[in-house]
C-alpha cells in the first residue's frame, strides 16, 4: 500500500469520526428534550406544537439529507456490471454538496421557533408560551432551554461542518470520473468499496440511529 492511499485512509477515517460525533452530539440534544412534560401542555396550543415540529424538522432534514447523499454515491459504484460514469460526472460537479446545502438544519429558523420574532420581543415563540404556562417546574424549564438553546447555535459546531461530508463525496467523485476515462474500473469501484469501510457506513449507521431517536421523540411530543 502507497503513502498516498494510506495517508487517504487516514483521512476518510477522521473524517468519519467527526462527522459521526456531530452526529452523536446532535442526537444528544434531542434527546434531551423534555418531551414527555412538553407532550401534556401542548395539546391545547397548534401554533406551539407546530413551532416544535418546524425545530425537529430541521434536525431531521440535515439528517436525511446526509443519509440520501450518502446512499446515492453508494449506489452508483456498487450497482452490477460496469460502472455508469454519468452519476459521478453530477456528482463531482457538486450535485451532492448542494443537496447537503439544501436540507441542512438553519439555526435561525430553530431560534425563531423557540424563541419568536425578535422584533415582537420574543412573543410567539414556544419558550414565551411554555414558560408563560406556568406548567413546568425550572428545572424542566432549564433542561428545555438548554436543549432549544444548543439547535440555535449548533451552525458553527454541528450544522455546517456536517457539509463537509458532501465535499468528500464531490472529491471523490472526481478521482472516480479520472479512474473510469483511464479504464480503471476495478480501481473506481475498490474506491467506492474502500469509502463506504472506512468512513460512509459508520456515519450511515449513526444517522440511522439519530433517525430513529429523533422518531421516537416526535411521537412522545405527538408531532409523528
Amino acid at each position: 500500500m502507497n503513502d498516498h492511499i494510506e495517508s487517504s485512509e487516514v483521512t476518510d477515517g477522521q473524517n468519519a469520526h467527526d462527522a459521526v460525533s456531530k452526529v452523536d452530539k446532535l442526537d444528544k440534544i434531542v434527546s434531551g428534550i423534555p418531551s414527555d412534560q412538553l407532550s401534556k401542555i401542548l395539546g391545547s396550543n397548534p401554533d406551539q406544537i407546530e413551532n416544535l415540529r418546524g425545530v425537529l424538522k430541521e434536525v431531521g432534514n440535515t439528517y436525511e439529507a446526509i443519509y440520501d447523499a450518502i446512499a446515492r454515491f453508494i449506489s452508483a459504484g456498487v450497482t452490477p456490471g460496469p460502472i455508469d460514469p454519468r452519476p459521478f460526472v453530477d456528482m463531482e460537479g457538486g450535485i451532492l454538496t448542494a443537496q447537503i446545502e439544501r436540507g441542512i438544519g438553519r439555526c435561525d429558523r430553530i431560534y425563531d421557533y423557540y424563541y419568536g420574532d425578535p422584533t415582537t420581543s420574543g412573543k410567539g415563540g414556544l419558550r414565551h408560551w411554555i414558560e408563560g404556562s406556568g406548567e413546568l417546574s425550572r428545572e424542566v424549564m432549564a433542561e428545555a432551554d438548554y436543549a432549544f438553546s444548543a439547535l440555535s447555535n449548533a451552525d458553527r459546531d454541528l450544522f455546517r461542518p456536517l457539509e463537509e461530508v458532501g465535499v468528500v463525496l464531490t472529491e471523490k467523485s472526481d478521482v472516480i470520473v479520472d479512474l473510469l476515462s483511464e479504464k480503471e474500473e476495478d480501481a473506481a469501484r475498490r474506491l467506492v468499496l474502500d469509502l463506504r469501510k472506512e468512513m460512509l457506513k459508520p456515519l450511515q449507521k449513526r444517522l440511522a440511529k439519530a433517525m430513529k431517536n429523533l422518531q421516537r421523540q416526535q411521537r412522545h411530543l405527538g408531532i409523528a
